[in-house]
């Protein structure tokens, strides 16, 4: 940025799409959702060079503090830009399993999932992953990113179509049939929250309140810790 003549050009043997760039280092994840030939491609922003690719697909997610990535692998699947898959998801009964990537050093493992497509979020304290699937009924699940230990959240049935975390990592909170939903991240619960109007949208501050949008001109502002609100405005 200090000089925009210095520029470089990186060929990377996979399609194009957004970078996912981690806070603080100096590589980037490329894993396009939108080809056939999609591996979680890592570029090297300092050499400014393609370095591997890894044998996963995307989206790639990344923890907050830009420790540990997140992709899948597809058992099935067979992209002659990827390496091997590990023999143990080759060998594996279940289709799908997640991939922690770690960012410094990008040694992975795996952790079967099931044999629906995941989708996935981690908690801004890099510690956890919700879990759910494309056109599953299960319930939200709940990963621990070291040990690995599966929990599938009890209480009411919520997917993330929308969602937000609080920066605390506490909870998340999300949107499913029309009403709001607090998935309580430490007991690996959920439950619906009465409010009154339908949210149609929702965000969260830096601060940990909610913003949600009713139709097309008015936002609340939700005090997630209390469960209540606390101002409206358009």
């Amino acid at each position: 940025l200090a000089d925009t003549t210095e520029t470089c050009a990186i060929t990377v043997p996979n399609c194009s799409s957004e970078l996912v760039v981690p806070p603080g280092s100096s590589r980037a994840f490329l894993a396009p959702t939108t080809c056939q030939r999609d591996p979680v491609s890592v570029i090297d922003l300092d050499a400014c060079k393609h370095e591997q690719n890894l044998p996963g697909f995307g989206p790639v997610a990344l923890s907050q503090n830009g420790r540990t990535a997140v992709a899948f692998v597809d058992r099935d699947a067979s992209d002659p830009n990827a390496p091997p898959l590990p023999a143990d998801v080759k060998a594996s009964a279940e289709r799908y399993h997640l991939m922690f990537i770690a960012v410094d050093t990008l040694a992975y493992g795996t952790t079967p999932i099931g044999d629906a497509l995941p989708r996935y979020a981690v908690t801004p304290d890099g510690k956890l992953l919700l879990v759910d699937a494309w056109l599953s009924q299960d319930n939200v699940r709940i990963v621990d990113v070291d040990d690995r230990s599966i929990r599938t959240v009890s209480g009411q049935h919520v997917q993330l179509e929308s969602y937000a975390l609080l920066p605390d990592s506490s909870a998340g909170f999300a949107l499913w049939s029309g009403s709001l939903f607090r998935i309580d991240l430490p007991l690996a619960t959920s439950e619906r929250l009465s409010l009154g109007f339908t949210p149609t949208s929702l965000n969260v501050t830096p601060k940990g309140e909610l913003l949600l949008k009713e139709g097309a001109g008015i936002v609340h502002l939700y005090d997630a810790h209390a469960e209540r609100e606390v101002g409206t405005f358009q």
